[in-house]
């Protein structure tokens, strides 16, 4: 896979279109479980199943495993942190075998140019194995795995103090030169670097305090953009962890650098605390966020990991409905930003707020770009909606990675970054 094929296999972030709430007098047309259309009364049901209420929904906006949802989510970020998700578990492999073939300055641009890709502890290890390759540029990146294991808190060191630039950087783009979160990255810098009491600085409280201040600021697309970066600031305890227990093993240690980036479907309300596998109950996340989730409460412990979160699902929700106006998605989706809106405010237990299109909204937007208006969902159209999706069969994407398991490899759909 070369660099402008690895461009293609990664989702953007980059959301152009604004959502716009709008109260409606129509209802919210889901797909019943009994092949119907149910009114708000279904939604309303929903809303207690959320929270607690009752055991069974009325109604399902349609069911749908983890592996149909994912094909349909394209041009959208991570719900959770925001960040750029690879499609598929094969893109990773290519991604990690291109990489162990690179030297010298192919390498460097190689890492210059997926930066945005990587989770925060991977980010971190793949700084310093940019640092390690100037050093090292005719030795492989196989060999550059243990060499990098011999200075492992100075990686992590580094690592910490790169994120604080990022910040800083941020900050001042959106809050002008003299602002108090740089004044707070100033004040952080001489922890990091261990010039005093290095144990006062961790990434708990970190984030905490970026979170505080932020708020305070008040302007929330700001707070978004610029918490989204701070949550760059690496795990300490998944740090070396991955790098006490990988590092002898470079094969591995490099798919890894990758391998939490793969968009999956989240459960918004546990699957193990009864949530269905339907469209309602989804949302996009990378596998980082999705895996260290589990079933924690969305509305406390998890948004002070990812403080930025209710910003990054706003954004998910623009991009899905941009992808239904422009016909990037089945016309099935045209009612998921309502069920996500109900879904994630009942969860979160209104904590996250969403706005959003309704139908009537996305076909009016759809007919402004000349496009056929979009017909309520029924059981038929989705059938036959997915059919359609069936039939169609992407073009080969490079040589087929062979599995030491007998499974048939599944074709690898390569979507565009630029959004249409």
């Amino acid at each position: 896979m070369n660099i402008h094929e690895l461009k293609a296999s990664v989702v953007t972030n980059s959301i152009s279109a604004k959502s716009v709430d709008k109260k409606s007098t129509n209802p919210i047309n889901t797909i019943a479980e009994q092949k119907e259309v149910v009114n708000d009364k279904g939604a309303q049901a929903l809303k207690n199943y959320f929270l607690g209420t009752q055991n069974i929904p009325s109604f399902k906006g349609f069911d749908c495993n983890t592996s149909e949802f994912n094909h349909n989510m394209v041009l959208v970020p991570c719900a959770c942190c925001g960040k750029k998700m690879i499609n598929g578990g094969e893109n990773v492999d290519k991604l990690a075998d291109e990489l162990k073939q690179l030297k010298g300055e192919d390498r460097i641009k190689f890492i210059d140019e997926t930066l945005e890709i990587y989770r925060p502890v991977q980010k971190a290890i793949i700084r310093g194995m940019r640092e390690v390759s100037e050093k090292y540029p005719n030795k492989s990146t196989m060999d550059l795995v243990p060499i990098m294991a011999t200075d492992v808190q100075g990686i992590m060191k580094r690592g910490q103090l790169a994120v604080l630039d990022d910040v800083d950087k941020e900050a001042k783009e959106h809050y002008g030169e003299d602002n108090k979160v740089s004044n707070y990255i100033k004040s952080q810098r001489k922890y990091v670097n261990g010039l005093e009491h290095n144990n006062r600085f961790n990434r708990d409280n970190f984030i905490a305090t970026m979170d505080k201040i932020t708020t305070e600021l008040g302007d929330e697309h700001a707070k978004g953009h610029v918490l989204n970066v701070a949550i760059d600031m690496p795990f300490e305890d998944d740090f070396y962890s991955k790098m006490t227990k990988k590092v002898n093993e470079p094969r591995k240690f490099i798919r890894g650098l990758f391998a939490n980036a793969v968009k999956t479907a989240e459960h918004i309300h546990p699957k193990s605390l009864g949530g269905p596998n339907s469209t309602e109950n989804y949302m996009s996340e990378c596998n980082e966020c999705n895996e260290k989730r589990q079933n924690y409460d969305l509305n406390t412990y998890w948004q002070t990991r990812y403080p930025s979160m209710p910003y990054n699902v706003q954004q998910f929700c623009d991009a899905v409905t941009e992808n239904v106006i422009n016909d990037k998605i089945g016309p099935h989706f045209v009612d998921y930003p309502k069920d996500l809106k109900v879904a994630v405010e009942s969860e979160t237990k209104g904590s996250i707020t969403l706005k959003v299109l309704n139908p009537e909204e996305i076909n009016k937007k759809r007919e402004e770009k000349g496009l056929q208006p979009i017909a309520q969902p029924t059981k038929e159209n989705v059938d036959r909606a997915r059919q359609i999706a069936n039939r169609r069969k992407p073009e080969p994407q490079g040589p087929v990675i062979k599995k030491p398991h007998p499974v048939k490899p599944q074709p690898v759909k390569i979507e565009t970054e630029k959004a249409a």
